[in-house]
């Protein structure tokens, strides 16, 4: 998508969407309301210098430890606004419906789940791809960074993946999971992960850089077609899934580095296309009329 014009800092987000502060307010608010089952941390400042959030949710948040986790991450790139209010709407959507729907209440009694909802505020509310120092990234992991065709070395490329791997400040917070009690370091129980993405509508795993097949491949599958199963069951239209490298070669990604090094089940998923691919914001984010749709896909 480089040939894409990208927007002005003065933008106006439309009707439904939130600047990066509005929507932190936003899950403070929740935060308050569902404290018994909600708790905010404060994971570090972005490239120029931005709060980013992480929430667990758990029913008992003194014995995170003991339950199987898994991680989501929305707006790896800036300019995919969308995959953050999926998660906000998604956090307001279980915690409201904790106590009425038995799949809800026993999936956040059962495991634990750490959202990050922004990782990128740099990008997201100037609406670009590329974080404050103007590096993708989702190629900056360690894992087979640089590996080109998968990134660019050019600072001007959509995909520049930085002057070294985990160059930058958001990519460092996600590798080093310190501020929720080292989950993936020392008690390695972060089971799965999911980035979000938009641009496409398709379900993604690993690998991003070879077409030869992870040695989950069979799960990997197995899983998405329980995923598509579940989704004809809610009658909505399930999106197809492959290896992402199906899509385009990529490297340096989060959800090979982390399948890599933490042996964590990784898929991105790809929520929402637009028509129109001249256009940088309708190409990435839906109108207001097909957002609530978009975001109860991400269910």
């Amino acid at each position: 998508m480089g040939s894409q014009k990208e927007l002005v800092p003065d933008f106006q987000f439309p009707e439904k969407y939130h600047t990066s502060q509005e929507l932190n307010s936003d899950l403070m608010k929740l935060c308050d309301r569902y404290s018994d089952l909600i708790s905010k941390h404060e994971l570090g400042k972005s490239t120029n210098g931005k709060d980013i959030w992480g929430f667990i949710v758990h029913s008992d948040q003194r014995n995170l430890k003991k339950k199987p986790a898994s991680l989501i991450i929305g707006c790896h790139h800036g300019r995919e606004c969308i995959t953050s209010e999926a998660v906000l709407y998604c956090l307001e959507y279980i915690l409201e419906k904790y106590s009425e729907v038995n799949q809800i209440r026993n999936w956040i009694e059962k495991s634990v789940s750490i959202w990050i909802p922004m990782l990128n505020p740099d990008g997201h509310d100037i609406v670009i791809r590329k974080n404050g120092n103007q590096v993708d990234l989702n190629r900056n992991y360690t894992f087979n960074w640089g590996l080109v065709p998968g990134c660019s070395h050019d600072p001007y490329s959509q995909i520049y993946c930085g002057p070294s791997q985990l160059s930058e400040i958001e990519s460092q917070l996600i590798n080093q999971m310190k501020i929720i009690d080292d989950l993936f370091h020392k008690f390695k129980n972060i089971k799965s992960s999911l980035d979000m993405h938009s641009g496409a509508e398709i379900i993604l795993y690993p690998w991003g850089y070879t077409r030869e097949p992870a040695p989950d491949d069979a799960l990997f599958k197995e899983l998405c077609r329980q995923m598509e199963q579940k989704a004809v069951e809610l009658q909505v239209e399930p999106f197809p899934s492959q290896p992402a490298v199906d899509l385009y070669p990529t490297s340096g990604t989060y959800i090979d580095h982390v399948y890599h090094f933490y042996n964590c089940i990784s898929f991105v998923a790809e929520i929402y296309r637009g028509r129109w691919a001249g256009d940088i914001w309708e190409f990435f984010n839906p109108p207001a009329e097909k957002y609530n749709a978009v975001c109860l896909s991400f269910l």
